[in-house]
């Protein structure tokens, strides 16, 4: 029996399942990337929390108990499933490159998941360009270069690729109710991981402001999301967090931050956004911010309805997201407006700028898709029929126009637009050549976009914030060494990356049973 699929409307079981292989292939592939990304020499290294906290109680408290405690104020469901699961399957010298690896498929889903919400978002892109986008808004969960440097291969940070979630969790479209119950499971395990994910919950708790009022299999994920919110919330005012400097930034050290860790690095990289800003003294964070402008409003103006809707919540998310997380956890080291030149010269990242950059190139690649494939202007229906009734296809004009479908045949052949077939001559070469104008402007942007990605993909693929960090094999067999002497303790401290952090394992764990 046939089932509705994407777009346009019922396609058969055959044409899904098709699709679902291509999303999972995607995803497979964004989880190749991202194991890629991770220095090998990074990999067996386990970081702060993921030894100190997931698998130190997870040891401690046995499997399953551990899934809704919370640490730091907030509930981290999925990378405490990720540590349970890995010292389930996994021996305990193997507890790091376990995380590793499973981030990385965790990364895979995500990509994944972006590749199926975002059928609807170019759905009215042709076929030479629908897919593409798709796979390219897929990737850049894993194709951020910044990503590479504290987000990926360790699940305390695990929560900003899933946040990457939360604006798709509301431009998905479920056809069915089985399918609004999926995304609605997925998008209560990202809640209850990841509390900014409440950065969408205006356009879930408001869904008229998406037009889909009417869809009832979306009202599982809205529910989910509100519902995570508040067990989140809940779980913040009754538990401890640690306590946080009492000053706050300035507007400016906000602005520049998200200027310069959302939009300059993703393209230019840390050192050469840090020099440019040195040597322009601030007038390339005003380019870059107007020039993310221009595309953001050249997707709401000629991107249509679905481009325009997402590039909306995408930007929301972005300044939202960088804003809530850089003033809500004040670092005066990371005071923008307060640097000299060493500190601007020693420059690097912020995980608070990971996911906002993820949005500023999603609307990026929408504004290249806009002027690849701009959306049409809406043909004008033709006056009734004589007698005072309409014909059928003006009424389906008439729906189609309002909801803002696109008729680029009705354009190229002048319909609709009242002129003769001189004036509709020259409005359609007009109309051609304004399109292939807009796709060369296009395929340049795409091009060096895609060169200027790739630049610092080559450049941030040797270290990480793990570099230099114990290996956790050799830690283990150290352990292991300590417990076997005869004066061994009950429990040792088996040091994590960085210095100060460490885990507690018993030594019941690290010795064989006799």
């Amino acid at each position: 029996m046939p089932y509705r699929f994407g777009c346009e409307g019922e396609l058969t079981a055959g044409r899904g399942l098709r699709e679902g292989v291509v999303a999972t292939v995607v995803g497979l592939v964004v989880a190749v990337v991202a194991f890629l990304r991770i220095p090998a020499a990074d990999l067996g290294v386990v970081w702060a929390e993921d030894g100190a906290v997931f698998l130190t109680q997870r040891l401690a408290e046995g499997p399953f108990a551990t899934w809704f405690s919370p640490y730091d104020g907030y509930l981290h469901l999925v990378p405490r499933i990720l540590a349970d699961l890995v010292v389930a399957v996994l021996p305990l010298e193997w507890f790091g490159v376990g995380i590793g690896v499973g981030t990385c498929l965790v990364a895979g889903g995500v990509g994944a998941f972006v590749f199926v919400a975002s059928r609807d978002v170019v759905a009215a892109l042709p076929g030479r360009f629908g897919l593409p986008a798709r796979c390219v808004l897929a990737g850049l969960v894993v194709i951020v270069p910044t990503v590479s440097f504290e987000v990926l291969g360790n699940a305390a940070n695990l929560h900003w690729l899933l946040l990457w979630l939360a604006p798709w969790l509301v431009l998905i479209r479920p056809r069915t109710r089985a399918a609004g119950m999926l995304v609605g499971v997925l998008a209560l395990a990202v809640g209850l991981s990841e509390i900014q994910a409440a950065v969408v919950l205006p356009f879930a708790v408001l869904p008229f402001l998406l037009l889909r009022w009417r869809e009832r299999a979306g009202l599982p994920v809205r529910a989910a999301l509100v519902l995570a919110f508040a067990v989140q919330l809940v779980t913040t005012l009754l538990s401890d967090r640690a306590a946080r400097p009492p000053v706050l930034p300035d507007v400016l050290s906000t602005v520049l931050g998200f200027a310069v860790n959302a939009v300059l690095m993703p393209f230019l990289g840390q050192f050469h956004a840090a020099n440019l800003v040195l040597a322009t003294g601030g007038w390339v964070v005003a380019a870059a911010l107007a020039l993310l402008a221009g595309a953001l409003a050249l997707v709401l103006v000629r991107g249509g309805r679905e481009r325009a809707i997402a590039a909306g919540v995408l930007a929301w998310s972005a300044v939202v997201l960088w804003t809530a997380g850089f003033v809500l956890n004040p670092n005066p080291a990371f005071f923008y407006a307060q640097f000299g030149r060493e500190q601007w010269e020693a420059l690097g990242p912020l995980r608070y700028g990971v996911v906002p950059a993820m949005c500023v190139l999603a609307i990026v690649v929408l504004a290249i898709t806009v002027l690849l494939a701009p959306a049409s202007a809406p043909a004008r229906p033709r006056p009734p029929a004589p007698g005072g009734e309409s014909r059928p296809s003006v009424v389906i004009r008439g729906v189609t126009a309002g909801m803002g479908t696109l008729r680029r045949d009705s354009e190229a052949s002048g319909e609709g637009g009242g002129e003769g077939p001189e004036g509709a001559g020259r409005g359609g070469r007009m109309l051609r050549a304004s399109r292939i104008a807009g796709a060369v402007l296009g395929a340049a942007v795409a091009a060096g976009a895609a060169a200027l990605i790739a630049w610092q993909l080559v450049g941030t693929a040797g270290s990480s914030i793990r570099t230099s960090g114990p290996e956790w094999t050799d830690t283990v067999r150290t352990g292991e060494t300590a417990c076997e002497a005869p004066d061994a303790p009950e429990e040792v401290a088996l040091p994590v990356h960085p210095p100060t952090w460490s885990a507690t394992v018993a030594c019941t764990l690290l010795t064989p049973t006799p």
